[in-house]
């Protein structure tokens, strides 16, 4: 995992896009060089973002965030802001984590309210609506891995780059 401030990545993209230093010991008179910058910065922010909520977790920054849950109830907790994707969820008694979240009252989710079809020990359930997440069975959390950004630059793997559509930041 390597991490990068907005120049760095900026500097590394256009390194991977072929165009020139500003600093190439020859004298070039141009107009357009920070509307540039600019523009591909604002560009990768979005494409960062979108990386965030759907290239593969093993490429982006993930994190044990059950210190920074904000409890609400037995089982019930509130999510920290900028935490898009959980990745696994393991409760306290609980024999396997959860690999699957699914939404508050969509069909799986109204299923197991239904006595001897609840979530178990060995079949645990995250119900989540937007920052509000619901444990099943209750439990405490005993590791909660989220996708979550630095709090300043991008952090990601090299091969998160062969997401990035170059011809697209020209669009």
């Amino acid at each position: 995992m390597k991490h990068y401030s907005e120049a760095e990545l900026l500097a590394e993209v256009k390194r991977r896009l072929a165009l020139p230093e500003q600093s190439c010991g020859c004298v070039v008179a141009r107009q357009d060089g920070m509307e540039t910058d600019k523009m591909l910065a604002a560009r990768l922010r979005t494409w960062y973002a979108e990386m965030l909520r759907g290239a593969p977790a093993a490429l982006l920054p993930v994190r044990d965030i059950k210190e920074r849950l904000e409890p609400l109830g037995t089982g019930v907790f509130l999510l920290p802001d900028g935490v898009e994707r959980i990745v696994s969820v393991r409760g306290k008694g609980w024999l396997r984590p959860v690999r699957r979240t699914v939404e508050f009252n969509c069909p799986e989710e109204l299923r197991s309210r239904f006595p001897g079809l609840e979530p178990t020990p060995e079949m645990p359930m995250l119900a989540r609506e937007g920052r509000l997440i619901e444990l099943r069975p209750e439990a405490e959390p005993a590791e909660l891995l989220a996708v979550a950004p630095p709090e300043e630059g991008f952090e990601m793997n090299e091969g998160l780059f062969n997401y990035l559509d170059l011809n697209k930041l020209w669009e």
